[in-house]
């Protein structure tokens, strides 16, 4: 899981909400029979990409397909802040598109010069730095590469 200093949390008690046959068949309505980053059908799990213990619902957008291969331990939990780890699911959402319209958000809400809009300037000006995992970075060095030209 990514760094999660700051976000509320559900309590355990409250964890009801579970991933139902109806629920993974509205993921595969909105993402294919297919693993999302491979294109792969062997063996579909489903993973929350924000976990329940952070309020992911267990519902397309944030139930998503993986292979087997691809399917990880734990729930992703993507952080606008730590952009880098948003190049391990590049077919979820554009990282940058998102931050960008975040931002635009923000400042037609009146929010301009506030410390969050200042630090998606700084995130949107250095761009996305690979993660920093040496056996993610072995994979895809050839990608790396392309994003940072």
């Amino acid at each position: 899981m990514g760094r999660t200093f700051g976000y509320e949390t559900r309590p355990k008690d409250d964890n009801t909400d579970t991933i139902t046959k109806a629920r993974k068949r509205r993921a595969r309505e909105k993402y294919g029979d297919s693993c999302i980053l491979c294109d792969s059908d062997d063996e579909i799990g489903y993973v929350r990409i924000v976990p329940p213990k952070f309020w992911g619902i267990a519902d397309a957008p944030n139930l998503v397909p993986f292979c087997s291969t691809h399917k990880p331990r734990h729930h992703v939990f993507l952080d606008i802040s730590y952009p880098g780890k948003w190049m391990r699911f590049p077919d979820l959402v554009d990282w940058k598109a998102y931050t960008s319209s975040l931002k635009e958000q923000l400042l037609e809400a009146g929010h301009e010069g506030t410390a969050f809009v200042d630090h998606l300037d700084e995130l949107l000006e250095v761009g996305q730095v690979p993660p920093r995992d040496p056996y993610w970075l072995a994979k895809n060095v050839e990608d790396t590469l392309d994003a940072s030209q």
